[in-house]
């Protein structure tokens, strides 16, 4: 009896071993065997095996939803030729699963209600969970075939399709294809938590699809502007591209905006766009009073360095009734601009740019001059006494600064500073 199980075992051990033996039929047993999927897994890795059989053994895994095998079991497989014509074999299967449409049904009172409806092994959804996996080994016609279930997949009924299946939807859009970042606008502008949401896209999908997404959150915010809740705000403030920039610019010149969303602005389009931000902020500088000018400014100079005082300067209104109600306003803001040039300069985070200055005492507006001089003071900049002493008749007064004072005698001040320390 001993001899006769040993024997047995020793022929079934034979049988799983010598390939020629094996026939497509044959691999159905192993769908219920412990292990079975295991075993298919390696069958199909190897080349040993009829390719018929290898082909047929990925099918199978695809049918019993054993979808986590496909990425391995194909990675698995040496020969590029081979890798494909498995993978491409198994799309047939993959469509029939999803010809199936078994996925539950939502009415829009269902929706209404949360769409509380569990998924319960549909091969409709086991088909979309397959192409995670196999859409990237497939090409030509298949990955087409593929990209276009997976589109089908996720325009519609996202809030419920995005739980149903064990992959979610901003995992599948980077595989759906051209214009599948496209078909989930909608949800994004209108679904539950938009921090969540937003940060999950980010995670996946590629950086060129990120303007519709960012466009998608600019369009949910105007909807609910001024009063932008607090997960939407996080989802702006980790906006990466242009697409924000819309949106965010009516934020910078719009007085009902609060001061954090304000400042989520500024510093977003300072983040996601770096020196393209710089004509929104200049609309700021030139429009918003206050604080808000001025935040608007730091992020310029945050974006350009010290370049960005000629936007700055460029962008201060020349109308005296612009600055207030402190009558040292300009004064103040001017010199810590300056102070933060020089400070940066120093640390080694700007390149020195004293031309800049030179440029700002040439240009025909009053700010433009007056804060070139104050930098120039600030930064002690000796070489620029010829510029300075240059602007010493100017009669134009300065607004703001908390003494009557024309240009030409700040510059008549700012060269008797810079004429003593040359001498010194």
């Amino acid at each position: 009896m001993n001899r006769f199980i040993v024997g047995l075992a020793v022929a079934l051990v034979l049988s799983v071993a010598i390939g020629c033996d094996r026939s497509p039929e044959d691999l159905d047993e192993w769908r219920t065997a412990q292990g079975g999927m295991e075993q298919l897994s390696e069958w199909a890795q190897d080349e040993s095996e009829p390719m018929d059989v290898r082909i047929r053994a990925l099918q199978i895994i695809i049918e019993e939803g054993a979808d986590n095998l496909i990425t391995r079991t194909l990675e698995g497989v040496d020969d590029e030729e081979e890798r494909d014509k498995i993978a491409a074999n198994a799309m047939p299967t993959v469509q029939q699963m999803w010809e199936e449409q078994d996925f539950p049904r939502l009415d829009d009172e269902m929706l209404e209600e949360g769409g509380e409806i569990a998924p319960d092994g549909e091969s409709s959804i086991r088909a979309i969970e397959s192409l995670y996996h196999l859409v990237p080994f497939l090409s030509g016609e298949e990955k087409a075939a593929g990209q276009e279930i997976l589109r089908d997949w996720i325009s519609d009924d996202q809030m419920v399709r995005n739980q149903w299946a064990d992959v979610s939807i901003p995992l599948l859009v980077p595989l759906a294809g051209d214009g599948a970042m496209e078909l989930v606008k909608d949800w994004i502008i209108e679904g539950h938590d938009p921090r969540t949401l937003a940060r999950e896209f980010r995670r996946h999908i590629p950086e060129e699809a990120h303007i519709v997404l960012d466009e998608a959150l600019g369009e949910r915010a105007r909807q609910a502007h001024p009063n932008v809740d607090t997960d939407l705000k996080h989802a702006l403030a980790g906006a990466e591209s242009a697409g924000i920039a819309s949106y965010l610019e009516e934020v910078l010149l719009d007085e009902e905006s609060s001061d954090q969303l304000f400042q989520i602005a500024v510093n977003t389009l300072a983040d996601a766009m770096g020196e393209d931000s710089v004509e929104f902020l200049a609309k700021a500088v030139e429009q918003r009073g206050g604080v808000a000018r001025w935040a608007a400014a730091t992020s310029i100079l945050d974006a350009r360095g010290v370049a960005g005082l000629t936007d700055i300067a460029a962008a201060l209104p020349e109308d005296a009734d612009a600055y207030g109600p402190e009558d040292d306003e300009l004064n103040r803001r001017i010199t810590y601009l300056c102070n933060f040039v020089n400070t940066n300069v120093e640390r080694g985070d700007f390149e020195a740019e004293p031309d800049t200055f030179a440029e700002l005492m040439e240009m025909e507006r009053w700010p433009a001059q007056t804060l070139g001089l104050q930098c120039a003071a600030r930064t002690e900049a000796t070489e620029l006494l010829e510029s300075v002493q240059n602007l010493s008749e100017e009669s134009t007064a300065i607004a703001a600064w908390g003494d009557d004072l024309t240009v030409g005698q700040f510059a008549s001040a700012v060269a008797e500073s810079l004429d003593v320390g040359d001498e010194e």
